[in-house]
């Protein structure tokens, strides 16, 4: 079961509190003793707290009674997280006792009051997993549920997705094999939700039991980033494009003015959760002697593959070697194989094995990928964002990336759908660089046609304030469409 060492020196840090490894583990132990003492074990737990150092303690306490945690997203709407709760169907819930314990600016939170709630579960038609009726826990006892996230929705509906506690073990072990990852050594910065794969797993837990220390920011802006890089001495950063974007000058600016950004000491930038752009990456190399390195995963799974020191560019690093794939250059779909499906309920993209045991199968991540012959992936796109219109192939990155080819465009994001007449509809949208800096949309239209064949030039562009992301940084394509649907912009 998931414990941390106990050590004298710091585990989790931010500017209102410092705790060792000590005190965590008491933290976690009383957390325990509660749920315990009321025989809240083997249960369905919904965690519906702020990032801070409580969620961190409430999640491995749960692991520790072998509870099913169910992690919410603190920017869900309500009407989300309901929904959320409704298919999970939790026994105990543990939620902030405000909304708003803090200003919304504020990003994290060191101790959060919470309240605790009994949820429907007991009510619910399902029969909970209890390993002393089962006799499973003798033969696997690190194969129960562990837990639940939902995935970002970027393509539409979001699934609901539920790992194993074996494979979290698989994750952490597969993780600290990796060159460059944190050790006991190091100090993670962490710029991304908990409630994600990326900041659970990779930057937070993983750190945790390798003995290193758990940095958090005040607020997410450049130069508070790039401060509590500097304060605490950090050797790890792990967030998205947009955290790199937001503390790019800040960090140029320091760079410029002292020559170097720490002192003797490595620092890896780490970003996940979407495209890294290619000319954001080259401008930290070239501008500030930084590469990002990138990294690879998806919530069904957690990490794929990483390289911390972007090794290789565009690749993504080698694949984990506790991952079992498939791929070929017949078949560019990076699929998966697991010995039970990671969604509650049934999706095209898993594939059970017609001769097995009805538990196992393949996982398609929908992912187009090339592995070279060193074993370097690099993503090239998404199998549902190749479209066919007039019987020839179209993917949506091959627009957007010649859209931001456009010295006015700073980003740009494509979409179709089914059109009655025209069948299948390509439509863009456009951010500017600059909003003063405008140019009429058709000349746009047809600057593009000097780049792309007609068949791959959008039927409409749109221009927008900002393209729809999530929280972990995915674009969310479902959004731009539901806007199309709803009219926003025809």
């Amino acid at each position: 079961m998931i414990s941390f060492k106990p050590l004298s020196k710091t585990a989790l840090l931010s500017s209102e509190l410092s705790l060792s490894y000590a005190e965590l583990n008491r933290r976690i132990g009383d957390k325990k003793k509660w749920l315990d003492d009321r025989s809240w074990k083997n249960c369905r737990v919904a965690i519906d707290l702020p990032d801070s150092y409580t969620l961190l303690e409430w999640t491995a306490a749960n692991w520790q009674q072998r509870n099913h945690v169910l992690l919410l997203d603190q920017r869900m709407k309500e009407d989300e997280k309901q929904a959320r709760l409704r298919l999970f169907s939790p026994d105990l819930i543990i939620s902030a006792e405000s909304r708003n314990p803090k200003p919304v600016v504020s990003f994290f939170q060191a101790e959060v009051p919470f309240f605790l709630s009994a949820g429907d579960g007991e009510d619910s038609n399902r029969v909970a997993y209890d390993s002393k009726n089962t006799g499973e826990e003798q033969l696997l006892p690190n194969r129960w549920e562990a837990l639940t996230l939902f995935s970002s929705g970027s393509t539409g509906t979001p699934k609901s997705i539920t790992r194993t506690y074996q494979s979290l073990l698989d994750e952490w072990d597969g993780y600290a094999r990796e060159e460059g990852s944190p050790s006991e050594n190091s100090l993670v910065l962490c710029l991304v939700p908990l409630s994600h794969a990326l900041g659970l797993m990779s930057a937070a837990m993983h750190t945790l039991l390798q003995g290193g220390t758990v940095a958090f920011p005040d607020f997410i802006n450049g130069e508070e980033i790039v401060s509590s890089i500097e304060r605490y001495e950090a050797s790890h950063v792990y967030g998205v494009a947009f955290h790199y974007k937001l503390m790019e000058a800040r960090m140029e600016e320091f760079f410029s003015q002292s020559g170097h950004v720490r002192s003797g000491k490595p620092l890896y930038l780490i970003s996940s959760g979407g495209p890294l752009p290619a000319d954001l990456a080259g401008r930290y190399r070239e501008r500030i002697g930084l590469p990002i390195g990138q990294q690879y995963g998806m919530s069904e799974i957690g990490y794929i593959s990483v390289d911390f020191t972007d090794s290789h560019p565009p690749s993504l690093g080698k694949i984990s070697r506790h991952i079992r794939y498939e791929w070929s250059e017949e078949q560019l779909q990076l699929a998966i194989r697991l010995d039970n499906s990671p969604y509650t309920g049934k999706q095209d993209n898993w594939i059970p094995d017609p001769d097995g045991d009805g538990t196992s199968g393949i996982l398609y991540t929908q992912d187009l990928v090339h592995i070279d012959e060193h074993g370097f992936l690099t993503v090239t796109g998404r199998s549902n964002d190749q479209i066919s219109i007039g019987g020839l192939k179209v993917t949506l990155q091959e627009i957007e990336a010649a859209l931001r080819e456009h010295p006015l465009i700073r980003e740009a994001a494509a979409v179709h759908y089914e059109h009655p007449v025209l069948e299948r509809v390509i439509e863009a949208f456009i951010v500017w660089n600059e909003p003063t800096a405008t140019e009429p949309l058709d000349d746009i239209s047809h600057w593009l046609r000097n780049v792309l064949s007609d068949y791959k030039i959008p039927k409409k562009l749109h221009a927008i304030e900002q393209l729809p992301l999530s929280a972990a940084g995915k674009l969310l394509r479902g959004e731009l469409l539901k806007e199309l649907s709803h009219g926003t912009h025809r």
